[in-house]
């Protein structure tokens, strides 16, 4: 192939190493994010940003009758290690009840799940202070060009896409919402 990208979440280092032989100058580390849905704790329509004595963020979201309520940042090994813990539970029970008048707790728990962010390695010490940008590594070998993409998110997904195509020379792609 003339072109090839490598964007694997969380197995981009071990495709671009394992399966096409590249050299990977990059690496991912695994952060796991967990939410828990209670029973609605306020009235209204309104999200919420609650700031944590330890920096992080946590939201709520109105969902129908109940509150999302996440996230947590979690080191894991593997993506399939993205499974909540207690700790997380409680953790995510005490960032609410410092805002809500209305309290919950684990036993509240009307469903729970996790997930892995594919975060780029940038060496930070804690989950939590891991850089959620993306990295862009072009091969710089001979023969077809091979990009492969570290970290990134949803919200940089148009821009993650549009400096793949210039960094592969592919240009002339215009995105228009539809």
């Amino acid at each position: 192939a003339r072109l090839t990208v490598t964007a694997a979440g969380p197995w981009v280092a071990d495709v671009l190493r394992q399966r096409l032989g590249g050299p990977g100058r990059s690496g991912v580390r695994l952060v796991k994010g967990s939410h828990i849905v209670v029973p609605r704790l306020w009235q209204g329509d309104h999200a919420y940003i609650l700031q944590q004595d330890d920096g992080r963020i946590v939201f709520a979201l109105p969902y129908g009758e109940f509150s999302l309520i996440g996230t947590t940042d979690v080191a894991v090994a593997a993506p399939e290690d993205a499974a909540i813990s207690a700790e997380e539970v409680d953790y995510l029970c005490a960032a609410a009840n410092a805002y809500f008048a209305k309290a919950t707790s684990p036993s509240d728990l009307v469903w729970s799940y996790a997930g892995v962010r594919a975060l780029y390695d940038d060496g930070a010490v804690d989950a939590k202070d891991v850089t959620r940008d993306y990295r862009l590594e072009l091969d710089p070998g001979p023969g077809g060009k091979l990009l492969s993409v570290f970290g990134g998110k949803l919200t940089t997904a148009r821009a993650l896409g549009t400096e793949a195509l210039d960094r592969l020379g592919v240009g002339g792609f215009k995105f228009t919402a539809t």
